[in-house]
């Protein structure tokens, strides 16, 4: 079956260059082959190069095993696709499921999370969004004019982004953009992203925040001091590592929230790093508006250079925040070089490939002589206004949930 799957495809593929690029936009890759997979890898790799497709006969030579089935047919390719997509889905949970069995003996209920949010993570989504530009056109101006009445009542269109900058036009973030951050390590970058998702949240939205290196309860306990902060109340963050803040005033907030369920920490996954795929899983499982990635380094990718694997994970998001109509907040490690000054866009670690990916990437600096100031710019705008390049100071009392311009 699999092998009978695999070369018709690979036979209507090898039609005309349209039909190839069709298959490839019906979202079929090099991973849902297994017995031909240098054979798709070579049509793909030429197609790529040339923008044409190989002739049979350099095909048959180069591969001799494999041979092209004549009486195959365009209308197949939707048939073919599902199956190969649904052949290679299988495949990877029946390998999920047998990594799980071991875990279950050791950690049943654990393990039985990791298993639904994995097998989640492998399910096959459309990979474009589509949108006829004529056809669709009524849709733009119905969009056009519930944003000029909310606009006129004062309501931020997008996102709240709780920073003036962003929301005095009441813009705020816009669905499908990514927002990078990028500083030194230990300058507060972590602290700024989740303040933002604390406004989106606040402004009832839902948001999914991952964090590849803090633990569920660190980013939770920063949780509760940055939105106790934005509803009235004042729960240090130190304090409450220990203890030391009104406790009844504290349970009576929590209990107030409690009722919510619109904020999702993870802090790793079934001890494993987050990637392109089940990031996306997760976002199909949990419906966010925005997802706050805190370390985009820390994600993984089968690429071995570092620099290619950012840049895959890059695009990647910045991909997902459009399929999905979502925003993004991811942060990013400043260069060694950069010390004590503020970032410019050749000065991201591992490459600029994440701010070409960005719409807006915002840089941060510390103020040396300050402890609770920082200085902000804004060098990456894709649309909505112009880059700001000269220092923006921002209040940061971060131990008291305090981020303001």
């Amino acid at each position: 079956m699999q092998n009978d799957l695999e070369q018709r495809l690979i036979s209507i593929s090898n039609k005309d260059e349209k039909t190839f690029g069709e298959i490839l936009t019906k979202g079929i890759s090099t991973e849902d082959f297994v017995i031909y997979t240098e054979v798709f890898e070579f049509v793909k790799n030429y197609y790529f190069k040339y923008n044409s497709i190989p002739a049979k006969s350099v095909v048959t030579s180069t591969f001799p095993g494999f041979s092209f089935v004549e009486d195959v047919d365009k209308t197949e390719i939707k048939f073919l696709c599902d199956e190969l997509s649904k052949a290679n889905v299988k495949r990877k949970a029946i390998s999920i499921i047998n990594d799980t069995e071991e875990l279950l003996m050791i950690d049943t209920y654990g393990a039985i999370d990791s298993l639904v949010t994995r097998l989640s993570s492998i399910k096959r989504i459309d990979t474009f969004s589509r949108s006829f530009a004529d056809n669709d056109s009524l849709k733009r101006y119905k969009k056009i004019i519930e944003n000029k009445e909310r606009i006129a009542k004062g309501i931020t269109v997008g996102i709240k982004t709780g920073i003036s900058l962003f929301d005095d036009k009441y813009l705020g973030w816009q669905p499908g953009n990514l927002i990078g951050i990028v500083g030194r390590l230990g300058i507060g970058k972590s602290w700024i992203a989740e303040y933002l998702g604390c406004q989106a949240y606040n402004s009832g939205k839902r948001v999914l925040y991952l964090s590849p290196e803090m633990s569920t309860i660190e980013v939770e306990l920063r949780w509760d001091t940055i939105m106790g902060t934005l509803n009235g109340h004042t729960f240090l963050n130190d304090k409450l590592q220990t203890g030391e803040v009104d406790l009844k005033e504290y349970k009576k907030w929590l209990e107030e929230i409690s009722t919510r369920k619109d904020w999702l920490t993870l802090s790793s996954l079934g001890g494993k790093s987050f990637t392109i795929s089940n990031i996306t899983g997760l976002i199909n499982e949990f419906s966010p508006d925005l997802v706050v990635v805190d370390g985009i380094a820390l994600l993984d990718d089968v690429s071995k250079e570092t620099w290619q694997k950012v840049m895959n994970i890059s695009y990647g998001l910045k991909s997902i925040a459009q399929n999905h109509n979502l925003v993004i907040v991811v942060t990013a490690q400043a260069n060694r070089g950069v010390g004590d000054e503020m970032p410019k866009p050749n000065q991201v670690a591992f490459g600029d490939s994440f701010l070409q990916a960005c719409d807006f990437g915002i840089m941060l600096q510390q103020d040396i002589n300050r402890p609770d100031i920082r200085f902000i710019t804004i060098p990456k705008v894709r649309t909505g206004g112009k880059p700001v390049n000269t220092p923006i100071e921002i209040k940061f009392q971060v131990n008291a949930g305090v981020l303001e311009l």
